[in-house]
């Protein structure tokens, strides 16, 4: 089965070229009529196109004006000036490639060369570059005219014009990718003519180039501002240190950060003092409350069952009284003055026995040792609260005198930084202005040299051998495109073809059948 389909695959495959083959064959004549006019087209135009030659030079263009090195021991201010050199490039590639330098090289040059066909006879101009082109301002090639009301309109020679738009359309310039080198090329149809005018270009560029970046501004100009500066630093020195020295100020953001401190300081004591207060004047209360507790005395000890000395003196007057009772009343009425006085003592001493016992407790008193102790607790504890009183007092106008310092040096710090700011800007001014007073001399000492930053890596090369007309080329692409032209106009003309070719023809147009073919030629055999 495989076997099969490989061999109806190889006859269709055969079928195919014969059919080519058969369409190529019957349109031979056209086929070769074609590709010979190809070829013939491509062998003329190889010898009559004109021969352009290229010569290219390339450019190297540095960061910044010159190679200038600085000494890195020499202290810079530390701005970061950070430089495009894809725009500096560019730049670059703009003045290159400017009207200014086309004129000047077709000015040097002369506009008959890029007019000239390549025989030396003058090309055909047209009617507006055949008229003199009046332009204003200064022209390359003649003296310059001076009119009424500023540069007068100075006629041209036939042609520069043209000749200047020539130039440029030959020219090309282009920046090689991730480099900072241009490359410029110049077609032209001689080697010389491409040569010399590209060779102009550069040399015209390296000039022009110095005379843009020249530096613009006089070092005169620079000395003169370096010396104004100079004087205004020190007037302002001069002021900030007569003010220093008035209120003996060296460093006020020192001196403010003390005071600050010593003022924390102070409110910090002066919370602890107002807590030891607080604490102090809450242990005075506890204490008072204590002592008023507290009698002054208290008993020292109690003895019980002691003989009562008193009630027995008592018992002993009072025998007596009675005995003298007895004997008044012997000798004497009732209502005898002694006796009623005598038996009045009697009563009042019977009545004080009466009360007393036969024994009595003895209790001994003396001083409260806690009470007294208690008061002089008191006492250090009140002491104590003054002396944190008067203390307080004393803080607070230290506080407040520190304040009052605070705020005249705040005042004076106002002034202070104000003279200071003076002379930082008057300093940054004068350093300014003093680098740029070195960067203008060395600017004009580049200019005087003729030093810039553009390197010429290769010079405008002398071209040999034409880059056009490619003539091996012209001539292989001629034959493809006349063999593979041909086929396809012998298939064009084959599928506007009406006529029956192929037995296949009459079958698939006529839907009949074929029994026999005859050639041409056997037909006109039997004729």
């Amino acid at each position: 089965m495989e076997k099969e389909g490989i061999d109806i695959a190889a006859h269709v495959v055969q079928n195919s070229i014969r059919d080519v083959l058969d369409v190529v064959f019957r349109h031979k004549l056209k086929v070769a009529a074609f590709f010979a006019v190809f070829v013939a087209g491509a062998a003329l135009y190889n010898v009559l196109a004109p021969e352009t030659y290229r010569s290219e030079a390339r450019l190297l263009i540095r960061q910044g004006r010159g190679n200038v090195s600085v000494d890195p021991s020499v202290e810079r201010p530390s701005i970061s000036l950070v430089r495009d050199t894809e725009n500096e490039v560019y730049s670059e590639l703009a003045i290159l490639g400017s009207r200014q330098l086309a004129e000047l090289v077709v000015a040097k040059i002369g506009a008959d060369a890029f007019l000239a066909r390549p025989d030396g006879e003058p090309g055909p101009l047209s009617p507006r570059a055949q008229e003199a082109e009046p332009r204003p301002g200064p022209d390359p090639t003649t003296a310059q005219g001076q009119g009424p009301t500023g540069p007068a309109l100075v006629p041209l020679p036939a042609g520069y014009g043209k000749a200047v738009t020539r130039f440029m359309d030959g020219l090309t310039l282009a920046v090689e990718r991730k480099s900072n080198t241009i490359t410029a090329s110049f077609e032209a149809e001689g080697p010389g003519l491409a040569y010399a005018a590209l060779d102009a270009l550069v040399r015209l560029y390296l000039e022009r180039h110095v005379e843009v970046h020249a530096a613009k501004a006089d070092p005169l100009f620079f000395e003169g501002q370096v010396a104004d500066l100079q004087a205004k630093l020190t007037a302002a020195e001069e002021r900030l240190d007569a003010f220093r020295r008035q209120y003996d100020i060296s460093s006020p953001e020192l001196q403010t950060e003390a005071l600050l401190a010593q003022i924390r300081g102070i409110e910090d004591m002066m919370d602890d003092v107002s807590g030891r207060m607080k604490a102090s004047q809450a242990q005075v209360a506890l204490l008072e409350e204590a002592v008023q507790r507290r009698t002054e005395t208290m008993e020292l000890s109690r003895t019980t069952g002691v003989t009562n000395w008193a009630a027995d003196e008592y018992k002993r007057r009072l025998t007596d009284l009675r005995l003298r009772e007895a004997d008044l009343a012997a000798r004497y009425s009732a209502d005898y003055r002694p006796l009623v006085e005598l038996r009045e003592q009697i009563g009042q001493l019977e009545a004080t026995l009466a009360q007393e016992g036969d024994t009595h407790t003895e209790v001994t008193t003396g001083i409260d040792d806690v009470r007294r102790q208690l008061e002089l607790d008191l006492a250090k504890e009140r002491t104590e609260f003054s002396a944190q009183a008067a203390r307080l007092e004393v803080l607070k106008a230290s506080l407040v005198n520190y304040k009052e310092r605070y705020a005249v040096l705040s005042a004076r710090q106002v002034e202070f930084d104000r003279l200071t700011r003076e002379v930082s800007l008057a300093a940054d001014d004068y350093r300014r202005y003093r680098e740029s007073l070195g960067e203008s001399r060395i600017s004009a000492a580049l200019d005087e040299q003729a030093v810039s930053n553009v390197s010429i890596i290769q010079p405008a090369t002398r071209p040999f051998d034409p880059i056009r007309p490619k003539k091996l080329r012209n001539i292989v692409l001629g034959i493809v495109l006349g063999l593979f032209g041909g086929i396809g106009l012998a298939f064009v003309v084959d599928y506007l073809d009406d006529s029956f070719k192929k037995d296949s023809d009459v079958v698939r147009r006529l839907g009949l059948p074929v029994l026999a073919s005859i050639s041409e030629d056997e037909f006109r055999s039997c004729i």
